[in-house]
Order: structure tokens, then sequence, then C-alpha cells
């Protein structure tokens, strides 16, 4: 059964097929292109959203066996997160407690049956516990007040791993969309492929992009707007969340269809922000997961996985996922989309605008940034 959530806005979709896409009735508003630009709103951003809240770091098939461990990044902390032999998944910020040197490698997933310093040798279990110091007499028993990594928290919600800095409740953080994205059979997909790029823009410059249907018809006019209607997009906000659905143009042909049990994803692209810096997109048979982690004002980490059914796949699957990747990956998203935020970030450097209109069709971007300025203050 698909969600009840999602069915509703495709009837919205459908029930307004023959009207205008625009009604003339707003929401307009402005963002200031400040918010894009300052070196003081990005610290601002980092502590308190990147610091507090949690974030993805990894699908839970990356962390599923004992000493699975996984090197990230999180508001400008290096972290590993690691699976104990007890079974249990835990985070610690990724430095030994003698000198500070890093234990893993950022974005490298790895197994060890112990964390072991390359400087010195300071050895660690899986549960973060300080188990082997070289010469340990020579420190006059002090090693033993530094006898733990330092900890951070990590949970696992419904086939990802979320950290923070801070304390969290994973389930309490989705709120509103908790029980739909329990729905979408995560725990069932494996990686297919994952890209890493840093790209010169701010981070909400991204996530605008995909709250925005409007772009659909010019941007992507050449790779997949041949399967969508121009401007037939619907946008709810749910607590600082956000769930979409953008019509395919299978939808003309579904008017009397039973939605409940249709094969929505033919018929509509669904799609979701995961507050702060996660989007899920459902492709009919893929889904891409991606997060923007905020470098520095005009710069960030973008991160896309594309997850797939497991399970072993026929060449013919596997050609068919090759094509899906590099289409998305690097038509739809790096040529179209990533350079688009490039282009605006260096036209807000112009002043040539002090704030960013958007119109109509572009409203839910106004409530994000509505949300990521009540967070920061």
């Amino acid at each position: 059964m698909n969600h009840p959530h999602l069915v509703a806005l495709v009837r919205k979709i459908i029930a307004r097929l023959d009207d205008p896409p625009v009604r003339g009735d707003g929401p307009v508003g402005h963002v200031a292109a400040a918010t894009y630009a300052s070196e003081e709103r990005f610290l601002a951003e980092r502590a308190h959203l990147f610091a507090d809240m949690p974030v993805i770091v990894a699908h839970e098939s990356e962390l599923a066996h004992a000493g699975a461990c996984l090197g990230v990044e999180i508001a400008g902390v290096s972290v590993l997160v690691v699976r104990g032999a007890d079974g249990a998944l835990r985070a610690f910020k990724n430095a030994c407690r003698h000198r500070s040197t890093r234990l893993v490698a950022d974005e490298a997933p790895c197994t060890k049956k112990a964390f072991v310093c390359p400087y010195h040798g300071w050895t660690y279990d899986l549960a973060g516990r300080l188990v082997h110091v070289p010469h340990a007499a020579s420190f006059s028993g002090e090693d033993r007040s530094r006898s733990e990594l330092a900890a951070v928290h990590a949970e696992t919600r419904h086939g990802f791993v979320y950290a923070s800095l801070a304390p969290f409740d994973a389930a309490a953080h989705l709120g509103a969309i908790d029980d739909e994205l329990g729905s979408l059979g995560v725990p069932d997909l494996a990686i297919y492929r994952r890209t890493t790029r840093e790209v010169r823009g701010n981070w909400k410059l991204i996530i605008d992009a995909f709250l925005d249907g409007y772009h659909i018809r010019h941007l992507h006019r050449d790779s997949v707007y041949p399967f969508f209607l121009d401007a037939r997009s619907e946008v709810e906000q749910a607590g600082d969340h956000f769930r979409a659905v953008s019509a395919r143009k299978a939808i003309l042909e579904a008017r009397s269809a039973d939605l409940e049990t249709a094969p929505l994803r033919d018929l509509v692209t669904p799609s979701y922000v995961v507050f702060p810096n996660a989007v899920f997109v459902l492709h009919p048979d893929s889904f891409s997961v991606m997060t923007s982690m905020p470098l520095a004002a005009d710069r960030t980490r973008f991160v896309h996985t594309l997850l797939v059914p497991a399970g072993e796949r026929s060449p013919a699957a596997e050609a068919h996922y090759a094509k899906t990747f590099a289409l998305i990956d690097e038509g739809v998203f790096a040529r179209e989309d990533l350079a688009t935020v490039e282009a605006m970030q260096r036209g807000i450097a112009t002043g040539a605008n002090e704030t960013l209109l958007f119109g109509e069709l572009e409203h839910a971007a106004l409530s994000f940034h509505a949300s990521v300025a009540a967070h920061v203050g």
C-alpha cells in the first residue's frame, strides 16, 4: 500500500491537472542574499543545526558487522562510527586521547579489530576503551584519566545511521515523517554507487533546488524533463521536514487509478527533505540519497548515494542501474543542479541583488528558510 500522505499529494495534482499550474494566490517572498554568503551565518548554522541535530552519515549495511567502521565529518569535527563486538553502534571523536592523532581516515569505510593510533600505538577496543599503552609507566598513571575515546551520539533508524555531536532521539527528530520513512523499505536496499563532490556554493542553495519544481522544464530540458509535466508538483511541510511529489507524464493516463495500490513511482517522483540537510528522491526502481554538509559559507560537501534492491543482479539489471546512475548523478545533479548552484553563488557575490525572489512555485523554499532561521535565531 502507498503511504496515505503521498496518495493525498498525488490526488491534489490530479484534481488540478486541467487548471493552470499557477493559481496566482502566492505566497511570494524574499530571502536575503547575505544568508548564502555570510561567514557569521555559516558559523551559526554549523553550531545550531549541524552540531546539535542528527544527520545521516551512512546506510546501515555499511556498519552491519562487528568492527565495521566509517570516518565522517560532522560540523567540522572528525567522527568515527563503529559496530561493536556486542552489536551496538557507537560513535567517537576521531582522535587519540594521547596527542589527538586521527585514528581512521575520513570518508573511508574500514573494518577493525581495534583502533591503533599510528603515532605511538595507543590502542582502543571497539567500545572505545583504552586497552594498551606502550611504555605505560612513562605516564605516571596519567594515561588512566584518558581511558576512553570521547563519545558522540549515533543511532540507526529505518535503514540509515544518524550521528550528532549532541544527544538525540532519531524518531523524535523525524517526527511527522517517521512512519513514512519506515514504509520506504530502506533496510532492504543496498548501495549501488556513491559520489562525493565539493561544490562551490552554499548548502542551502542545494536544498532550495530540491524544493523547487519550477526549474525542471528549463534546467533539465535535455535530461529528465521529457518524463515530467511542467510545474506540476505538490509540496507540504511536516514539522521541519518536507514531503513532495512531482508529476510524471504517465499521470495523465491515471486519473481514475486506485492510488492506494497503483505503482505510484511510475506516476510521480516522491521526494523528502529530511531537515536539516538530507534529500531523498524516489526514482521508479531506485532511491537517491543526498546530503549537503557546509564547509564554509560558499563551499559544501555534496554526497549522493544511489540505493537499489539488495541481492544478485543480472547483467541487464547492472547495465540499467549504471545508465540510471550516469543520468542522475553525472547529468542531472553534477552538470545541471550543482553547476547552477555554483553559478548562483557567483551571482550572489556580485551584489546585484540584496534578496533572492521566490515565487508561488518555489514557496516551499521560503518555509525551509523559516525553519533554518527559527533554529539559528
